[in-house]
């Protein structure tokens, strides 16, 4: 949610002046989130404002959060409100609802609630077969804070014209509602550094970078890489796109998956960058971890992925025939 994208949909909007009531609710505490989800909040927060500082940003940030199953398909969503912090403008703080996938989550939507308010509830009717939603939103003509409803347009949550005459019954997050988080109380996984852009290898205090290499040929469009990164004791490769290329040759890079690297023997080294070959072939993708020997290939391999560039992901793959080029030998 972009701040002048949303001061522009407010200011668009003209609503009749009717006024809303409050809804009193028993407090209730939400379960310790986990940390998954918290991974899908930051991730979704540092793809938005790319080019600000993480460290800084995430301190103030804290959030509610509920699931509820918008869809009816048996998964719940999870609705997480913002309440405070650099996601929010001067009216509103945006509602972040993601799906569930496998252990993981998915950022599929969000709508957004007055920042006096921040509250938000479930109406009984559909569209699009997902439940519409409602929250107090500011718009200046008239100038007030009123319910509207956002309804599922296929692809997304959009606002509409149509305002309640009174607040809804079921508010499912509220000031007064479930439990608020500090993101940054919460330790982040590695996968939490998707979306994250940096320029010519000046990474954030804390991140050592360690190397890399182009995976395939630079002329690519898009164009990977690997780099590999450490983190205080966690060495990682991030497999990334070079976004931007300045008349100086350096670029913008960004992280679209991470592999956190197993503790390295003192006899392992790793094989990349186009020096491994599966049964005799070449293969750019690949990415092992292979015993040292003093031989012109390395064929005790121990780990094998690959930097799968049409998926933009990292998969593990099995270890068979795979031979990787010494890249010492005959020096």
């Amino acid at each position: 949610m972009k701040r002048q994208t949303l001061v522009g949909m407010i200011a668009s909007l003209t609503v009749l002046g009717v006024s809303f009531l409050p809804v009193i609710a028993q407090k209730t505490t939400a379960s310790q989130p986990n940390s998954n989800l918290v991974n899908g909040i930051a991730e979704t927060i540092r793809k938005e404002f790319a080019d600000s500082d993480w460290n800084e940003i995430k301190k103030d940030i804290t959030f509610k959060y509920t699931e509820i199953d918008l869809n009816k398909d048996g998964t719940k969503e999870t609705l997480v409100s913002i309440q405070h912090g650099f996601p929010c403008n001067n009216r509103h703080c945006p509602v972040y609802i993601f799906q569930k996938k496998g252990s993981n989550y998915r950022f599929i939507s969000y709508i957004f609630t007055s920042r006096g308010e921040l509250q938000v509830a479930i109406l009984p009717s559909h569209s699009k077969a997902w439940i519409n939603i409602a929250a107090p939103v500011f718009t200046y003509e008239p100038r007030e804070i009123a319910w509207r409803v956002f309804k599922f347009d296929g692809k997304k949550y959009q606002l509409t014209s149509q305002k309640l005459s009174s607040a809804p019954k079921q508010i499912v997050l509220g000031k007064n509602l479930i439990s608020t988080f500090n993101l940054a109380d919460f330790a982040e996984n590695n996968q939490s550094y998707i979306g994250l852009r940096y320029y010519d290898r000046d990474l954030r205090k804390g991140l050592q970078y360690l190397g890399g290499w182009i995976v395939g040929e630079p002329k690519d469009n898009p164009t990977y890489s690997i780099s590999q990164v450490k983190n205080i004791n966690q060495e990682m490769l991030w497999f990334e796109t070079l976004v931007a290329l300045d008349s100086q040759g350096k670029v913008t890079a960004q992280v679209v998956d991470v592999l956190n690297l197993p503790r390295l023997g003192k006899s392992e080294q790793i094989g990349h960058g186009g020096s491994c070959m599966r049964s005799g072939v070449r293969d750019p993708e690949l990415i092992t971890i292979a015993k040292y020997e003093d031989t012109e290939y390395w064929k005790q391999i121990t780990k094998a992925w690959r930097s799968n560039r049409s998926l933009g992901k990292f998969e593990e793959v099995s270890t068979g025939n795979i031979v990787c080029e010494n890249p010492g030998w005959g020096v």
